[in-house]
């Protein structure tokens, strides 16, 4: 079983300079590259800068270092585009963190680098992340969480013990022992169609898991205790159409209680940028800077609502999970 933390060090190695209450490491000399050592008293909304400078020299803010800003008091944080790794233990323990914006670069989270951060309710993972560590969010307060298929590790329980999280999926093509392990309130999950196998414990005490979608036709192998303490029997898988026959006989799979066909709608061109904003908040997704047409989709590729935009559309969606929202021939990911 899972541990119910770990036992982390105390603190970052001592600053070179410090910024505006920031402290700093420098990393690269040649490179002229710092990392995020520690803050002194910060409080409120924290906006990390791109570049410092200290004795005459530049440097460029490239990570959130180890432990560096672990059991902080402020509410908000945002990190520049040129950091690309947080540190393990780097957001451990800040429990007034209602928000963080990751900037769009970061490549790698460490391990329990927001571990119970338990009033951050969600979290846009960038499409340049490659890497998930040991217990990254484990009993944070995420209600849902959208993996993006840039993800090649994911480690042990990376978002266990969230028990506030509803929806979760999971593009990505590697799954992690206990990933979601004891996420109580977990209702609804999607697997996307390049995950092979589902590892042990994944979903093991979520008893309120109602659906689950794979995206792909073939079903992917199941390591032990997947599905243990899931009442399967009151649970609905959905499937590719023409698929059923498969899933109905694949070991596993074949345990739940209903098992559907859905037929896909085929929308392609999901991404970041795409033009317009999407913001969701309690079963409402609002579009800013669209024109025309704007159609919701559920991660099968189903519709689900559709509006008209002039500038902007307010449109109610049937219950908490990830959607697509679909405007001008582009398309972007959303979750509540």
């Amino acid at each position: 079983m899972l541990a119910a933390g770990l036992l982390l060090g105390m603190g970052a190695s001592a600053q070179d300079f410090t910024v505006d209450n920031i402290n700093y490491n420098v990393t690269s000399e040649a490179d002229m590259t710092c990392e995020v050592a520690e803050t002194s008293g910060l409080t409120g909304d924290v906006a990390i800068p791109e570049q410092v400078t200290a004795d005459g020299k530049t440097y460029t803010v490239t990570a959130i270092g180890d432990m560096a800003l672990d059991d902080s008091q402020f509410t908000s944080v945002k990190l520049p585009s040129t950091v690309t790794a947080i540190g393990y233990g780097a957001f451990y323990n800040c429990g007034n963190l209602t928000s963080i914006d990751l900037g769009g670069s970061v490549e790698t989270i460490g391990y329990s680098a927001f571990q119970y951060c338990e009033s951050l309710s969600s979290i846009e993972l960038p499409n340049t992340l490659t890497s998930i560590g040991d217990l990254a969010f484990m009993g944070s307060g995420l209600t849902s969480v959208v993996i993006p298929e840039s993800v090649t590790t994911v480690e042990m329980g990376a978002f266990s013990v969230c028990g506030l999280m509803k929806s979760a999926v999971v593009n990505c093509a590697v799954t992690s022992q206990s990933m979601f392990l004891l996420c109580s309130d977990l209702e609804e999950v999607t697997i996307g169609g390049g995950v092979t196998s589902i590892a042990s414990n994944m979903f093991q005490s979520c008893p309120n898991l109602k659906t689950v979608t794979m995206l792909g036709a073939t079903p992917p192998s199941i390591g032990d205790y997947v599905f243990y303490d899931v009442p399967l029997e009151n649970a609905t898988l959905r499937v590719p159409e023409g698929s059923a026959g498969a899933y109905k006989s694949a070991s596993g799979w074949k345990d739940f209680g209903t098992i559907v066909e859905y037929t896909p709608t085929g929308i392609s061109n999901v991404e970041a940028g795409a033009g317009f904003t999407v913001k969701a908040a309690d079963g409402v997704i609002t579009v800013e800077g669209a024109e025309g047409e704007v159609g919701v989709y559920d991660m099968s590729g189903a519709k689900v609502a559709a509006a008209t935009a002039d500038g902007g559309a307010t449109i109610a969606v049937p219950a908490r999970g990830a959607y697509i929202v679909k405007a001008g021939g582009k398309a972007v990911k959303v979750a509540m």
